[in-house]
């Protein structure tokens, strides 16, 4: 069988032939399963590379015993995507490929169940985490620590048995072991915990058969098995799951397909951005590391409570407006400085001094005035950053619980050395190129620019 190259849009991808089907699902944005039958014997080069899919569970069947090189990689950014959860390794396979594993960081835990350990290359799980639970089978252990390249893996476990569990819906709860079953005890634990808007139903099989309703769940484990937790979604509830744009007021961003109301509860899963004047919601929780901010002319009301794990998650940007009644809310305010001069050798900004009451401050600015410069600070209660110009600067020292911009013309003029010659400087520099230095380098307005790179060494 061949399957065409880049075949997308696929939710859900059940394979039972070992066919030609390299680089097959590259760049597939919609996976959130694969299943590879029992009469499939190697994965191609390339087979589900970049998938870019945010849940994405995999089943290697019983009989796979090659896993190709960059069979998942998974090189075009940082995400965890690709795989995520636990992965099991049949007992088939003995060799794994170079880079088949490249960059896959939402693996969160490798079911081994070959004693002997399988062949891997030096990055064929380039960027795991090293840490991640490697379960091994019962008197194997040995052998995965002291083979080559899976003695980088610092946490095995010995275990007769594979449990994988997983969320029917990772929007609205998570699923987690709590105690693994030993080569001595089948005993083991699993926990289930709805989030906001969520509610536990039951843990099942994969086949629906129904186990427990108890959300903390404690049995034997005899055999290998993947346990569902179930969870459903509370009426008025929505969560921001992101899509093509992350615009507040597009429904397409939003499960259901509706936008909330300020009766519902929310969840996001996604950066989202609010610039409409009329956003309003009850509660509202902040996941993983994206940020909710509410742009210029925006205004978002919370009637309710709000989990907001990091101030940088929750953004308000310069003439935005959050209303709120919530205690203990944490947020950052961000505004633009304008430079008081028009001298365009100024460029770029460095804060020496925290705005934070408990952070510490660069004591002195001497070292600091050698070239021009500017100098801000952050005034309290104003709530604006107040220029010093070079001529009315009197300070010696800072204030502890003040927060100072500074801005000089340096040593490096950004002119002769860029944008496209190479310049060897024995620190850490940043730069910025005017659209007239670009035009100087031979970058007219009728060439248009469509990308930039960035090339540093050692």
């Amino acid at each position: 069988t061949s399957i065409h190259y880049n075949a997308t849009n696929c939710e859900s991808i059940g394979l039972n032939d070992s066919g030609t089907w390299n680089f097959a699902f590259w760049n597939n944005t919609e996976l959130q399963e694969i299943v590879i039958g029992d009469n499939v014997t190697q994965i191609p080069i390339y087979a589900f590379a970049n998938t870019n899919a945010q849940q994405c569970s995999v089943d290697l069947g019983t009989s796979v015993t090659t896993i190709n090189n960059y069979a998942f990689y998974n090189g075009s950014n940082n995400s965890t995507y690709s795989i995520k959860g636990a992965l099991v390794i049949p007992a088939s396979v003995t060799y794994i490929g170079y880079q088949a594993f490249y960059g896959c960081t939402g693996l969160t835990e490798l079911w081994c169940k070959r004693s002997l350990s399988p062949t891997i290359q030096s990055n064929t799980f380039f960027n795991v985490n090293r840490s991640i639970p490697v379960h091994v089978p019962c008197g194997a252990l040995s052998n995965y620590q002291n083979a080559n390249y899976w003695s980088t893996f610092t946490n095995y476990m010995e275990n007769p048995n594979v449990l994988v569990v997983r969320a029917n819906d990772e929007y609205l709860g998570s699923a987690s072991i709590m105690q693994y079953s030993s080569c001595s005890d089948n005993g083991s634990v699993v926990h289930a915990e709805a989030y906001m808007g969520g509610v536990f139903v039951n843990w099942t099989t994969t086949d629906g058969t129904v186990l427990s309703t108890d959300a903390d769940y404690t049995f034997d484990l005899t055999e290998d098995i993947v346990l569902v937790a179930n969870f459903d979604q509370l009426e008025g509830h929505h969560n921001f799951v992101g899509g093509y744009s992350n615009d507040w007021d597009d429904v397409e961003n939003w499960v259901p397909q509706e936008l909330p109301t300020a009766t519902s509860s929310v969840g996001i899963w996604a950066n989202a951005y609010v610039d409409v004047e009329d956003a309003c919601v009850g509660d509202i929780a902040i996941y993983g590391n994206y940020e909710l901010g509410v742009l210029p002319g925006g205004i978002l009301t919370i009637t309710g409570t709000t989990v907001v794990p990091s101030a940088s998650q929750l953004v308000v940007y310069e003439d935005g407006q959050l209303i709120h009644s919530c205690e203990g809310v944490l947020a950052s305010v961000r505004k633009t400085i304008t430079r008081y001069t028009s001298d365009e050798t100024k460029d770029g900004w460095h804060l020496i001094s925290s705005p934070l009451a408990d952070a510490t401050p660069v004591n002195s600015i001497n070292n600091l005035l050698s070239n021009e410069y500017d100098l801000y600070y952050y005034d309290e209660p104003t709530h604006y950053w107040m220029n010093q110009e070079n001529e009315e600067n009197e300070f010696n020292t800072l204030e502890q619980g003040t927060g100072y911009l500074y801005g000089n013309k340096g040593s490096i003029a950004t002119t002769g050395y860029a944008p496209f010659n190479t310049f060897y400087n024995y620190s850490i520099s940043e730069c910025l190129f005017s659209a007239e230095e670009l035009e100087q380098a031979g970058l007219g307005s009728n060439i248009p620019l469509t990308s930039l790179s960035w090339y540093a060494t050692n």
